[in-house]
C-alpha cells in the first residue's frame, strides 16, 4: 500500500491504501537485521510488532541469497507454496498415525483462504505448517522438535503462541492430577506404556515453556 511503501523503491506491486503485511515482510527479507522505524528498502514499519515476526523473513532471506532484490518476491512466494505443501504433509502423517487416509492432508490446502495468504506473501502458511509440525511431534513424543517448531512459529506470527499455551494448561492439569494421586507411578497410562505422557515436570514441558 502506498501509505507505507514507495512504488519507486520496491519490486512488489503497490496499490492505494494500507496494503498487506507482505510489504513489511518484504522490507525484512531485504534487511532482516534492520530494526529502525525509519523507511528502509522503500518501506516504513507501521508498528513495533513487526520486529517480532522474523521467522518468515529469515527463511525467505536465505532462499533469496541474502535478500537479493530481484529474488525476494519469488522467495516470499516460494516460502508460501512450500509451507502449504508442508501443511498437507504434516496432516497426512497425522492422519496415517491415527489410522486414517493420508489424503486428509489435502483437505486444508484445498481451502481458498490458505492460497490467498500464500499469494499475498503473508506469514500464515509458514506459521500453520510449524504449528502442525509441533503438534505432530508432540503426538510422537519428540519434545525437542516440538519445542523448536512452536518457538519458530511464535517468532513467525505471535498468535501461534496460543497453541503451546493450551498445551501448557493441559500439562499443568496432568501435573496436578499426578500430585493428587500421590506420585508419578500412579500416572502411568492404562496401556502400560510409561513413555506415552511423562508424568513429572520435565522435558515434556519445554514445548510450552520455551515459546
Amino acid at each position: 500500500g502506498d501509505r507505507y511503501s514507495d512504488a519507486a523503491e520496491v519490486d512488489i506491486p503497490v496499490t492505494e491504501g494500507d496494503g498487506y503485511d507482505a510489504q513489511f515482510f518484504y522490507r525484512q527479507v531485504r534487511s532482516p537485521f534492520d530494526f529502525s522505524m525509519e523507511r528502509a528498502n522503500g518501506v516504513v514499519f507501521d508498528t513495533h510488532v513487526r520486529y517480532g515476526r522474523v521467522g518468515y523473513p529469515l527463511v525467505a532471506w536465505v532462499l533469496s541469497a541474502g535478500g537479493q532484490p530481484a529474488a525476494v518476491p519469488w522467495a516470499m512466494f516460494a516460502v508460501g507454496v512450500l509451507s502449504l505443501g508442508a501443511v498437507a504433509w504434516v496432516l497426512a502423517l497425522g492422519a496415517r498415525d491415527a489410522r486414517r487416509s493420508p489424503w486428509w492432508g489435502a483437505v486444508a490446502v484445498a481451502l481458498p483462504g490458505v492460497w490467498f495468504a500464500a499469494g499475498r506473501g503473508l506469514a500464515d502458511p509458514l506459521s500453520t505448517a510449524l504449528v502442525g509440525a509441533a503438534a505432530l511431534a508432540l503426538t510422537r513424543r519428540r519434545y525437542g522438535l516440538a519445542t523448536a517448531a512452536f518457538a519458530v512459529a511464535a517468532l513467525t506470527k505471535e498468535q501461534a503462541v496460543l497453541v503451546p499455551a493450551v498445551y501448557g494448561l493441559w500439562r499443568l492439569w496432568e501435573l496436578l492430577v499426578t500430585r493428587r494421586r500421590g506420585g508419578a507411578g500412579d500416572a502411568v497410562p492404562s496401556d502400560g506404556d510409561p513413555d506415552t505422557v511423562p508424568p513429572g515436570f520435565g522435558v515434556a514441558d519445554l514445548p510450552w515453556l520455551v515459546p
